[in-house]
């Protein structure tokens, strides 16, 4: 990191990811989960993932990458590790009323910038590296608490 603390990532921390080319292919067509493994010549390694947001939410995105690794380790997952997979429960069909208020979310989708048209697929998007230190974790955590906000990590 730079001495003004400037988290810009370089070109070096940037190639830890994998790439995601959002301007050549329509969003339908863009993989859902993309990994990538950078062996050092240290012997370390760095896994770098790219998850859809359609695929999965910030948390929902760490519980997999939780469970991956647990299950990496050779340990069992519990039942609070396992995604709930039964869609039965999204069936139109069976729905016990008529819904009472508009559901936004099922409106026409948009992407970030607005309508999905080739000049907002081709605006230039960019990576920020935020680093946290265990203490600036722990205040924030203890300012969600205060808050009535869910503190997990």
């Amino acid at each position: 990191m730079a001495e003004d603390g400037d988290c810009t990532p370089t070109d070096e921390v940037r190639d830890l990811a994998p790439k995601v080319d959002y301007h050549s292919n329509p969003m339908v067509d863009l993989p859902l989960l993309m990994v990538q493994l950078t062996r050092f010549s240290c012997g370390r390694l760095c896994v770098g993932v790219a998850i859809s947001h359609t695929l999965a939410d910030g948390l929902a995105a760490i519980q997999f990458i939780k469970s991956w690794a647990k299950l990496a380790r050779g340990d069992r997952l519990e039942d609070k590790d396992l995604p709930f997979l039964d869609r039965t429960v999204l069936n139109s069909s069976e729905l016990p009323m008529a819904p009472r208020f508009e559901h936004t979310e099922l409106k026409e989708f948009r992407t970030l910038y607005g309508p999905h048209t080739m000049s907002e697929k081709m605006k230039e998007t960019s990576v920020t590296l935020l680093r946290l230190t265990k203490e600036q974790v722990e205040k924030l955590k203890k300012k969600a608490n205060e808050d009535g906000l869910s503190s997990e990590s």
